[in-house]
């Protein structure tokens, strides 16, 4: 058992105790113990226009309250003197976050073997500025420039429509965006922030209606001494299009589909056309220039029609996808001298 004169006399409360620690009692210690630096204030950039906050080095979207979370447990240093620490925060966000936002920090652990707990309490600072892909778009700045157009004719405005669509998709994957849109005689223009995003867009509008594209780099300068490259991509969809008759191996064929191939339907008998390469097939007419005609009599494999322009009876072979009946309307194409039903025509 120690003896008086070994007991050490603490300054700070009085008390004689066995051990000082940084010159005070073990009890005065643990009080005045602070286990992490003071943090004064936590800054978080915060964009207005689209919500991203900068984190980890870059622009991200997602959960502010978890970003200032990860930024504060990042920047405080916890004291080596406490151990099985466990940290903790609320932090108080609304849905436009604006100037200080109050952040409390839950610090618990062991020192010198006692349990310890304390809170501390911490500025978080909402700095409002624009990110970069926000600047970019303000800016009129774009990377790529997709030129919709087509074969031999003007892109019909469903085509145009169907190719944005399929062009937001990717954009929106490779979170770019659009500057700016521009109608031309021959198609329209459309400005994309990432070239990655351009080159994904094409491709996919190649895949789904066919076609070809041509991509054409211009130097427009130099970024940290590497050559920087504006794109144009010329997408030249088909010069065919769904409802389309053409002339295929010398038959005549409705088109009903067009990707890397065609596929249709051949007006004499209405058998199916396997997948044709375009460039087997040649331009005849379209099928919305069939004209009205009356079905007169049907027969196990032909048909009479009555034609509209001359008012005789014509009999031409029974197609397959034939439905009406005598007396009912149907619509007929008249190709070379002979006369064709056109399917799913009818009124």
């Amino acid at each position: 058992m120690k003896g008086v004169a070994d007991l050490k006399f603490c300054p700070n409360c009085g008390a004689d105790v066995e051990e000082l620690i940084d010159g005070v009692c073990r009890n005065c210690f643990t009080r005045a113990f602070s286990p992490i630096a003071e943090i004064q204030r936590v800054e978080i950039r915060f964009c207005p226009n689209c919500g991203a906050h900068y984190c980890h080095g870059r622009w991200v979207y997602g959960d502010l309250s978890t970003s200032i979370r990860e930024e504060i447990l990042k920047t405080v240093k916890i004291s080596a003197l406490l151990d099985e620490f466990e940290l903790s925060l609320d932090c108080e966000i609304g849905d436009a976050p604006v100037g200080l936002i109050p952040a409390r920090l839950h610090i618990s652990g062991r020192i010198c073997g006692q349990p310890f707990e304390k809170e501390q309490d911490i500025e978080v600072k909402i700095i409002r500025e624009s990110c970069t892909r926000c600047s970019r778009i303000a800016g009129g700045y774009y990377e790529a420039t997709v030129q919709i157009r087509a074969k031999d004719r003007i892109p019909t405005d469903e085509e145009i429509d169907a190719c944005l669509r399929i062009l937001d998709d990717r954009i929106a994957h490779h979170d770019s965006f659009v500057t700016k849109l521009r109608d031309v005689k021959t198609g329209v223009d459309i400005y994309v922030g990432d070239q990655g995003a351009a080159q994904d867009g094409a491709k996919e509008i190649i895949k789904q209606f066919g076609g070809k594209s041509i991509t054409s780099p211009k130097l427009v300068g130099k970024r940290n001494g590497k050559n920087i490259y504006r794109l144009t991509i010329v997408v030249r969809l088909p010069g065919l299009v769904v409802g389309d008759i053409a002339y295929h191996m010398g038959k005549i064929m409705l088109i009903t589909s067009i990707a890397k191939h065609a596929g249709g339907i051949y007006l004499e008998d209405g058998t199916q056309a396997g997948k044709i390469d375009l460039s087997e097939l040649k331009f005849c007419m379209k099928a919305s220039e069939a004209k009205e005609a009356v079905l007169l009599m049907v027969y196990e494999k032909e048909v009479e029609i009555l034609d509209p322009e001359t008012f005789r009876a014509v009999t031409i072979k029974k197609p397959l996808f034939l439905t009406e009946g005598a007396g009912e309307e149907v619509r007929i194409v008249k190709i070379d001298d002979r006369v064709f039903l056109v399917p799913g025509m009818s009124r």
